[in-house]
């Protein structure tokens, strides 16, 4: 009987182990793909601005142009 439950009891720790190993996985997997999107999130971030001021700078040069050919 002792050695049944030795076996049951080594089948549990063995289960228990597999189910631990599969959520550290997970939560890797979740905090990778989070900074995977704060990266992205960022990066549009960054390009939106950029962009925002590259229009900006568009319009001042336009209006110095004008004002130059006396527009």
């Amino acid at each position: 009987m002792n050695n049944v439950f030795d076996i049951l009891e080594a089948y549990r720790k063995t289960i228990c182990s597999v189910q631990y190993e599969f959520m550290e996985s997970r939560k890797q997997y979740v905090t990778a793909h989070r900074q995977k999107n704060k990266v992205l999130s960022n990066t549009l971030h960054f390009l939106s601005n950029n962009t925002i001021l590259l229009m900006e700078i568009e319009a001042l040069y336009n209006g110095i142009q004008s004002f130059m050919t006396g527009e």
